[in-house]
């Protein structure tokens, strides 16, 4: 990790009497407070962050000795405290990240050194690809030697597969990170000393001349983990990629690699703000509001207020002091102070962090115990560890929440083509395809056994988050593989077949139909001339009319299979021939 330890120092401004013709004015407002902040820079090292700012403010004037006080509190106990997480943890994750990134790059480097091809290698060249894409985000942080180490094992990788461009490139950069290094150091792979050699004769080659300006202007720079200065700067360069790191108050640091073939010789690099400067500003602006009023105007004829008198030249560099300190801090303290009844008072308002607004609502003695009291305030207020906590609980909370609702999703989902699959296999098993209700209710029963999978994997999101994910996310990825089949077979015709049954029934019924007027017919050429000669004319005009009935019943099923009208047709051909046939066998039976 980088050497540049921030040293952070709380100094406490104060400001002259104020006038009670400048409480009027809203600029009053900033001079009441008192603004504490830290920074140490040594001459030639990179500066720190600041720390926090302190702004106390009296509720009325005459709390305005109460105010300096509780200030002054609050300021020797983050003074007392250099520390104190307030500072730290904006380095915290960059410093792990960092230390977790330099053991897989040592690791990585170890496996690639071999210079030959094997399975060690490319897990080697696989982790030293992570380790340079975890390393985009912390170039600002990181230590000019484990950036070289980096790209050391970035050189070695591409030279084993034969890239030497891209080997040359990153031998180049581990150079000029680190100048000093020797030869038989680099590694003992003559592949490897080969590509030394040929960077250190396009090195032979001489300096470029580069300028480095920066938005805002006025920024430290460093070049290669060296010394630093403000920018804009010219610097002479040998060739190939340096690593430049740049910081600002206020601002997120940052880190480049850039090279002047590729880049020219014009770098200009932008800063990014952080973010809390505006939160700042918005909070302390609805605190005011809140807390601090305007009075209410007078009964009566209202009357202009005097404008307030003119501030000095010396209490208007004092209030552009405080300010800038003020929007440029990491983090903000907001007390507003109001003596109470008993001996006591009321400290409201927040602390500001990058992490949120978190609001400050307490009473507190006013006797022997106010400086323990203010403190344990102050530095419950500033405890950024609890307030990670109290957010981690809630980020849990909402994972919680998250993995339900995913589980419900997948359960819903899963119950529905349950649900589905069922009724079809029903349905193929009604239209006489068992083997396809078959296959319905045996997809159904898969998705039944994962759907009680994934219910068992919901029992467990209280007690056991992450194991509960892994077996949601298992059950998701073979919900993935289940649902086409799922899909496929919901797509299947089934009302298509039910037709197609319909359509065959009716004409099963129209063949039967068909094949009773047949044996009629046959009946009635037994019968003996005796019988009476109207009743057989009668009963050849009934003949005659299933016949037709029937022929129009195969007319409308050639137009339509289903049709309503042939149904009705058959369905009188079948009465008028059960009919006859009755009449037939009782003259038949009776000869």
């Amino acid at each position: 990790m980088s050497a540049r330890i921030p040293c952070p120092r709380i100094e406490n401004v104060r400001f002259p009497a104020l006038r009670v013709a400048a409480l009027q004015g809203a600029a009053a407002l900033f001079l009441l407070g008192i603004v504490g902040s830290g920074v140490c820079l040594a001459q030639g090292s990179a500066p720190s962050r600041k720390t926090v700012a302190v702004q106390v403010m009296p509720a009325v004037e005459q709390d305005g000795e109460l105010a300096v006080q509780v200030t002054k509190i609050a300021l020797d106990t983050l003074e007392n405290q250099r520390n104190m997480v307030t500072r730290r943890y904006l380095a915290d994750k960059d410093t792990r990240a960092a230390e977790e990134l330099a053991k897989s790059i040592v690791e990585a480097n170890r496996k690639i050194s071999t210079g030959a091809r094997s399975t060690v290698f490319d897990q080697g060249n696989e982790e030293i690809q992570g380790a340079y894409l975890r390393s985009k985000e912390l170039l600002g942080e990181l230590d000019a030697k484990l950036v070289a180490d980096l790209y050391l094992g970035l050189a070695m990788a591409k030279a084993v597969l034969g890239e030497a461009g891209l080997a040359q490139e990153y031998m180049a950069i581990f150079r000029n990170l680190l100048p000093d290094r020797a030869r038989q150091s680099v590694g003992y792979a003559k592949l490897f000393l080969d590509l030394f050699d040929t960077v250190e004769k396009t090195r032979a080659a001489g300096k470029k001349r580069v300028t480095v300006t920066t938005e805002p202007a006025g920024v430290l720079v460093g070049i290669d983990g060296g010394t630093w200065g403000k920018s804009p700067l010219q610097l002479d360069l040998l060739p190939g990629g340096h690593l430049v790191q740049v910081e600002e108050e206020g601002y997120y640091r940052a880190g480049y690699i850039k090279d002047p073939k590729l880049d020219g010789d014009k770098w200009k690099i932008t800063l990014r703000p952080i973010e809390s400067r505006t939160r700042f500003l918005d909070t302390r602006n609805r605190l005011l509001s809140s807390y601090f009023p305007p009075p209410a105007p007078p009964p009566g004829k209202k009357k202009t207020p005097p404008p307030p008198a003119p501030l000095s030249a010396d209490e208007s560099e004092r209030l552009l002091s405080a300010l800038s300190e003020l929007l440029s801090a990491d983090c903000l303290l907001f007390l507003g102070v109001t003596s109470e009844g008993g001996g006591s008072m009321r400290l409201r308002g927040a602390f500001v962090s990058t992490f949120g607004v978190f609001p400050v609502d307490t009473l507190v003695a006013r006797d022997l115990k106010v400086i323990e009291s203010v403190r344990a305030v102050v530095m419950e207020a500033s405890d950024l560890e609890r307030q990670k906590t109290q957010l981690a609980q809630l980020a849990g909370e909402k994972k919680l929440s998250r993995l339900s609702a995913w589980a419900d999703e997948l359960q819903g989902a899963m119950a529905s083509g349950e649900g589905n699959l069922m009724d079809r296999a029903r349905g193929w098993k009604t239209v006489g395809q068992p083997q396809k209700a078959e296959l319905f209710a045996a997809t159904a029963a898969d998705v039944s056994v994962l759907k009680g999978r994934v219910l068992t994997a919901r029992g467990r999101i209280a007690a056991e988050p992450d194991a509960a994910r892994d077996a949601l996310d298992l059950c998701a990825t073979e919900w993935k593989v289940l649902e086409p089949k799922v899909r496929s077979l919901l797509a299947w015709d089934l009302e298509g077949a039910f037709r197609a049954r319909q359509a065959k029934d009716i004409r099963e019924m129209y063949d039967s139909a068909r094949s009773r007027l047949d044996s009629v017919r046959k009946m009635r050429t037994e019968l003996r001339t005796s019988v009476d000669k109207n009743e057989l004319k009668d009963m050849d005009k009934q003949l005659g009319t299933v016949e037709k009935s029937l022929n129009d019943a195969d007319g409308l099923l050639r137009k339509d299979p289903l049709s309503a009208e042939a149904k009705r047709q058959i369905y009188r051909a079948v009465l008028l021939e059960t009919e006859l046939r009755r009449r037939l066998e009782f003259l038949l039976g009776g000869r």
